[in-house]
């Protein structure tokens, strides 16, 4: 028997561990029983006493106070290693290109949400810490009140990197319930994992396209993002389309959730941009909910599972927002269109839950076992 032990943060106690990014675990409970691994979660890390074969460590976990990895939480990770324990850790950060290298030489994987495909970005100094930013402060001279600094990826290193999962893996249909029934789910869910029974695999509810929808376009984003740079593109879409969207259109800041489930449900197209992020929860819901999505290009990024295939199950926009208007025109005249990007969509969110995903996840916990 393997033991693992699996250090979260507090808030991900919560929904994120039976229904969010950790519910993997449970979701595929049949798949680790079958190879000897035994696990458990914990909110904090006693390096005195370490009874686990390996430990999974959540990034939130460390927190820091600059850029980078504060050097007493590295020190932990040497003392683990030092009793000859397996670390792996998985960055939970928001971007691509938000990475926490520093931590490399400790670890023995390095599990990612979402990679740039080119390894070699991570070799070179990104303005921003990320590609687009970089791009931003390039073409616009977008600057930032405070350099983002990070380590660059070591040759030696790039082994360890793996492509884990993203958000993609929620159960969304219990987000999308109301508050009191969530909160009866999750206490169910609590004593179903402690009474060592997996979650069952429930298929996602998704919703039809091709139903009638009274809404053309979707397109709420909030603008509280600190960084200039990271900011910009939201910025530069009210700046040249904030009066273009007429009409049957739902344009403007966030709304309360299920205000806005119901308004992708009834839409067409949801436009999603950049936030501290390359990927957002929005792109799931909308195609949870029957509405496609078109994005600034993804092209240069990886990632599982993989919603951002261009032209198959959504549209790049440049990141310039240039072509903006042709896209939207496109996708707006077209019905089938939309219906094969939906479709095409649901089909990879669903894939975590049949065999493909059974194969993903066998591949990557073999990984980390071995």
């Amino acid at each position: 028997m393997i033991n693992i032990e699996v250090i979260v943060a507090r808030e991900e106690t919560g929904y994120e561990l039976y229904n969010g990014y950790w519910s993997i675990f449970f979701m595929q409970y049949d798949l680790l029983k079958k190879l000897g691994i035994k696990f458990k979660f914990s909110i904090s890390l006693n390096v005195k006493n370490l009874k686990a074969d390996i430990y999974i460590l959540s990034s939130r976990v460390f927190k820091k106070k600059t850029d980078f990895i504060d050097q007493k939480h590295l020190e932990m990770l040497e003392i683990i290693k030092s009793k000859n324990k397996k670390i792996i850790w998985f960055d939970m950060r928001d971007s691509a290109g938000t990475t926490q290298f520093e931590v490399l030489p400790y670890v023995d994987l390095y599990i990612k949400k979402q990679f740039y495909k080119d390894s070699n970005t991570y070799k070179q100094k990104l303005y921003g810490g990320r590609v687009y930013s970089d791009f931003y402060n390039q073409k616009f001279n977008i600057k930032d009140q405070n350099i983002y600094r990070m380590k660059k990826l070591d040759d030696k290193y790039e082994e360890k990197l793996l492509l884990g999962w993203n958000i993609g893996v929620r159960n969304f249909s219990r987000t999308m319930t109301n508050r009191s029934l969530k909160s009866v789910k999750y206490i169910i869910d609590i004593f179903k994992t402690r009474l060592n029974f997996g979650l069952k695999k429930k298929n996602i509810r998704f919703e039809s396209h091709d139903k009638y929808r009274c809404f053309d376009l979707v397109a709420n984003h909030g603008k509280n993002i600190s960084r200039n740079t990271v900011r910009f593109q939201r910025e530069l879409f009210d700046k040249k389309f904030r009066d273009y969207f007429k009409g049957n259109v739902n344009v403007g800041d966030k709304v309360p959730i299920q205000r806005y489930y119901k308004t992708l449900m009834n839409s067409k197209v949801l436009i999603s941009l950049y936030g501290w992020g390359e990927i957002c929860y929005k792109e799931f819901e909308a195609t949870i909910c029957g509405c496609c999505f078109i994005m600034p290009d993804m092209s240069n990024i990886k990632t599982w599972p993989n919603i951002y295939q261009n032209e198959k199950t959504y549209l790049p926009i440049k990141w310039d927002l240039s072509n903006l208007e042709d896209i939207y025109k496109k996708v707006i005249r077209y019905s089938d269109l939309r219906i094969n990007l939906v479709k095409n969509a649901q089909k990879e969110i669903q894939s975590v839950r049949n065999e493909i995903g059974y194969n993903y996840f066998l591949n990557i916990f073999e990984r980390i076992i071995n």
